[in-house]
């Protein structure tokens, strides 16, 4: 999935039922995954095991590929 944020917009951090990598394609921003939070813009990634809460905040406009488990 193809996810696009503008400034200071949020995605509230929850539990999904699968595990996702989310790579950064354009922008920066807070990834937070469980208890813990990473910084990334263009070029990084983070992964979140399935039912561990996530979430993610734009500090600038973000496009982000959310690429998931089959489910």
């Amino acid at each position: 999935m193809l996810v696009c944020l503008d400034a200071g917009q949020e995605i509230p951090s929850r539990p999904e039922p699968y595990d996702v990598c989310f790579y950064v394609v354009e922008g920066s921003g807070t990834f937070t995954v469980g208890n813990e939070k990473a910084e990334l813009s263009s070029g990084q990634m983070v992964s979140a095991p399935a039912n561990v809460a996530r979430g993610i905040k734009s500090k600038e406009r973000m496009v982000v590929l959310g690429i998931q488990e089959p489910h």
